[in-house]
């Protein structure tokens, strides 16, 4: 523990958070000794608070580091208790150590008086949707190994443009012809013009054949700065937009997909809080025009690093993180009425049913028909486990996924679908930062 929470400071979104945080009050004592000197294991002097600090360091970098990495809450290990040397020289003693207590089983003239703990579902009672894994062969030379990257399907082209690598943010764009043959093959199209800004947090949506980039920020401004990518001209030049209207405010990690021909924007990480308001970004008018909307209905609330997709002219957002808890919600976002003045549009919470996935932020979801696939996260440890909920029944009930290979844990990656399957590429996994492609094939459910 004491490597990992020593490496947060070299992550470029921890950087980024740290100057959000500079204009807060200052830290509690022992997030200042964290920040102005080497790590000592008693920053987490009581082993029971392990999981409630990682949330908190989430909410100052939202970065799992590669080391706390593991499949299961009971795998990972308790902090050992350190002592250390004062500046003067003088013997300091480490926390103490809280011992467990063990819990007694309650007798039978117990039970009547005490409320007993709901069952827990076994695994074989869940319902189960089967799906195949496989990695995809590819050839020629694929991007480096990234997170937090933007991707796009165009034809049977996978898009990947930017992420995160090690300390660099990127800007540069890779195609994965997923119809060659014998394999898929990476191309890097030599590319002019004025690209997006290495520095961005790119998000990348399509609309006809052109492909926009939209950024997130650098140097601790939001970047409302639209960029165009022509894919049929075959000229391969990025072209910067002029954009009318009133931009979301300084924000990153939000959720945008396209819905209607137009791209919609919720919520993210500001300063100094996570957001919760909707915008869009339309392609209606004379140039592309950012309009604030004033949805009815269950407004999801202030979440970052939630996931998005879109099933049948309806928007879903899934999980996310406000600032305090990880979310393990549904919400739905649908369009009424556009006019030239103004988007009537409402939100609605989703009623499910059945053992659905656990809260989570920095995971992926993606559609098939009518089925919303959620995959991977951070639960409070990385996860590989797949649930799918189809929205076309009378009542949507979560089945989890299941395969013959277990699925990888993972976070921070991206997903799209091509042909009926799911498509993951970059993220963390526990054995580091990945540049391969996932394919996810759903066979028919059995319940």
């Amino acid at each position: 523990m004491q490597q990992s929470l020593s490496s947060l400071g070299d992550c470029p979104l921890c950087q980024a958070q740290l100057f959000f945080k500079a204009g807060k009050s200052s830290a509690p004592e022992s997030e200042t000794r964290w920040m102005g000197y080497s790590v000592h294991h008693d920053f987490l002097p009581n082993p029971s608070d392990i999981s409630l600090q990682l949330d908190n360091l989430s909410d100052l970098d939202d970065v799992i580091d590669l080391d706390d990495l593991v499949s299961s809450d009971s795998e990972r290990p308790s902090p050992p208790v350190a002592a250390r040397t004062s500046l003067s020289g003088s013997f300091v003693p480490g926390p103490v150590r809280h011992p467990r207590l063990s819990l007694r089983k309650m007798s039978t003239s117990q039970v009547g008086k005490r409320k007993a703990r709901p069952r827990k579902i076994k695994r074989e009672e869940l319902a189960i949707s089967q799906v195949e894994w496989e990695t995809v062969r590819t050839e020629g030379i694929p991007p480096d190994k990234r997170y937090d990257c933007g991707l796009a399907i165009y034809g049977g082209f996978l898009i990947v443009v930017g992420g995160i690598v090690g300390k660099l943010r990127l800007n540069d764009l890779h195609m994965l012809d997923l119809a060659a043959q014998p394999s898929s093959r990476w191309i890097k199209p030599l590319i002019s013009g004025t690209p997006p800004q290495a520095g961005n947090l790119l998000q990348v949506f399509i609309i006809g054949d052109d492909l926009y980039a939209i950024g997130g920020t650098i140097d601790g401004k939001f970047l409302t700065e639209l960029h165009r990518l022509n894919l049929k001209s075959g000229e391969w030049e990025w072209e910067k937009l002029e954009v009318a209207g009133t931009p979301p405010s300084m924000r990153y990690w939000y959720s945008l997909t396209v819905l209607q021909g137009m791209a919609v924007l919720y919520g993210g990480y500001g300063h100094p809080q996570r957001l919760s308001d909707t915008f869009a970004l339309r392609f209606d008018t004379e140039i592309p025009t950012w309009m604030e909307l004033q949805p009815r209905g269950d407004i999801p609330g202030p979440s970052s690093t939630h996931s998005v997709c879109v099933v049948k002219d309806r928007m879903y957002i899934f999980g996310g993180y406000d600032g305090k808890y990880r979310r393990g919600h549904l919400f739905a976002f649908e369009i009424e009425l556009v006019t030239k003045e103004r988007i009537d549009c409402v939100w609605r919470k989703v009623a499910t049913q059945g053992h659905g996935p656990a809260s989570r932020y920095t995971h992926s979801s993606a559609s098939i028909g009518s089925q919303l696939i959620v995959y991977g996260g951070n639960t409070g440890c990385l996860k590989g486990d797949a649930y799918v909920l189809d929205l076309g029944s009378d009542v949507p009930t979560w089945k989890m996924a299941k395969c013959d290979l277990p699925l990888i844990p993972r976070a921070w990656h991206r997903a799209v679908v091509y042909n009926d399957a799911m498509y993951v590429f970059g993220g963390h996994t526990t054995e580091g930062y990945d540049n391969k492609v996932m394919r996810v094939a759903f066979q028919a459910t059995a319940p």
